[in-house]
C-alpha cells in the first residue's frame, strides 16, 4: 500500500496515545506485581492516563481538518443554434479532492449517453479552489426535421458529484435537477414533487450512487 501522509496523520496520535496508556500501565502494575496495593501509584497512573488522553483530544480538535465539499451548477445554453449542457463543479476547499461527475441527460425520456466521464466512471482530481466546466453539445441528439427545425419537445438533466479527501473522509452532493421545455424555451430548476413526477420513471445509463431514476 502506497504511503498516504493522510493515513499518517490521522492513526499516529491514536497509536501514540494507546501504546502511551498501555506503558503507563506496565510500568506501574510489573514493579509492584505480588506486592501490596499502593494508592498513591494507582492515582499517578490514571492521572497520567487521563494526561495522555486529554492531549489526544485536545490535539485533534485543534488540528482536525473540516469537512470537504463541493459546490455544483448546471445550466443549459443557446449559442449559435445549438443547444448544450453546462456542468460545472468547484473545489473551495485548500486539499486535493478526488471526484467523480454523474451528468444524466434525457431528450423526450431517450437517456443520452455522454460517456464513461460523466457516468462516474473517470476520477476527476480537483486541486484547492480549481473550478471545472464542461460544455456537452445536444444538438446531434435532437430529433430534426428535413429542414433542421428541432422535433424534440423536452431535455431533462440531473447532476450530481461524489468525493474523498484521502483522509478517509468521502461524500455526494445533492443532486441538481433541470427541465428544458424547447417549444417555449422555458429553461428552468425542478424542485418540489415535481422532481418525482418528471424524474422517477426515468430510464437511466449511470449507476452513481443512489441510483439513477431515483429522484
Amino acid at each position: 500500500m502506497a504511503f498516504s501522509f493522510g493515513r499518517l496523520r490521522r492513526w499516529l496520535p491514536l497509536t501514540v496515545a494507546v501504546v502511551a496508556t498501555v506503558v503507563s500501565v506496565v510500568l506501574a502494575t510489573i514493579p509492584n506485581r505480588g506486592g501490596q496495593y499502593d494508592a498513591a501509584l494507582a492515582v499517578l497512573t490514571a492521572t497520567l492516563i487521563a494526561i495522555i488522553w486529554y492531549t489526544y483530544f485536545t490535539f485533534q480538535i485543534l488540528h482536525r481538518l473540516p469537512l470537504a465539499y463541493l459546490r455544483t451548477r448546471v445550466g443549459f445554453h443557446v449559442r449559435s443554434g445549438g443547444y448544450a449542457v453546462v456542468p460545472k463543479v468547484r473545489n473551495p476547499m485548500e486539499r486535493v479532492l478526488r471526484t467523480r461527475l454523474y451528468l444524466e441527460v434525457w431528450i423526450d425520456r431517450r437517456p443520452i449517453d455522454l460517456g464513461p466521464f460523466y457516468r462516474g466512471e473517470v476520477v476527476q482530481p480537483m486541486n484547492p479552489k480549481e473550478t471545472f466546466s464542461g460544455w456537452l453539445e445536444l444538438w446531434y441528439h435532437l430529433e430534426l426535421k428535413p429542414s433542421m427545425d428541432v422535433v424534440s419537445s423536452e431535455i431533462l438533466a440531473r447532476f450530481r458529484c461524489t468525493w474523498d479527501d484521502g483522509l478517509g473522509n468521502s461524500g455526494e452532493t445533492s443532486p441538481l435537477h433541470l427541465r428544458w421545455d424547447i417549444p417555449r424555451d422555458e429553461r428552468y430548476s425542478v424542485v418540489g414533487p415535481e422532481i418525482k413526477q418528471r424524474f422517477g420513471t426515468l430510464p437511466s445509463l449511470t449507476t452513481a450512487p443512489g441510483g439513477a431514476g431515483t429522484p
